[in-house]
């Protein structure tokens, strides 16, 4: 009988208690379209080149706990890009505090930069720096946002990512390892 109870129990759906929406402004601040191709040169003028999928928007229901029922709805906004052995992920996601999250793989490491959304430099958060400009390939680049990457595990790697720098006209443009070395923006096709 009690087995009976929790199997129904489990049917009950809950209620949506909460829904996040991205606005027209925050959607645009991931400047990438499905498949297209971010090319960067490494330190030692090495070509990265990482292609995209299909940028996918989707709603997510989390609940507010693990034994509720109820949900809230947040609507995310990703991308993905791999170059065979390395990835690169965008995501947006409205919540009661929207972010933008940039999470890099590299040789099987998952290091994590994020921002506050809308980005601007009201909306900056702990961690994070808005630049007036910096120069990337000879080339100047303005209102940057630049953040220290993060790692949920101890990190095994002679070489790491320590930061990320953004535009919401370009995208990832700059990752600085913890060796000195970068990956730097050469273009998008």
């Amino acid at each position: 009988m009690i087995l009976l109870i929790a199997a129904a129990s489990c049917k009950y759906r809950g209620k949506e208690i909460g829904r996040f929406h991205l606005t027209e402004e925050m959607k645009s601040q991931v400047p990438y379209k499905s498949h297209e191709t971010i090319n960067f040169i490494d330190s030692n003028d090495n070509t990265l080149t990482f292609t995209g999928g299909s940028r996918i928007e989707q709603d997510l229901e989390v609940k507010d706990c693990i034994s509720c029922y109820d949900y809230v709805v947040y609507e995310e906004d990703l991308i993905n890009f791999n170059n065979g052995s390395d990835y690169i992920r965008l995501t947006i996601r409205a919540s009661e505090q929207s972010y933008l999250n940039v999470r890099y793989t590299i040789d099987g490491h998952v290091f994590l930069s994020g921002f506050s959304s809308p980005l601007s430099v009201e909306n900056i958060g702990e961690n994070e720096y808005f630049l007036d400009s910096i120069t990337v390939n000879n080339i100047v680049f303005y209102d940057i946002y630049k953040d220290s990457i993060r790692s949920e595990k101890s990190i095994t790697l002679n070489q790491y990512p320590i930061y990320s720098y953004y535009s919401t006209e370009y995208g990832v443009l700059k990752i600085e390892f913890s060796d000195s070395t970068s990956w730097e923006y050469v273009k998008t096709n």
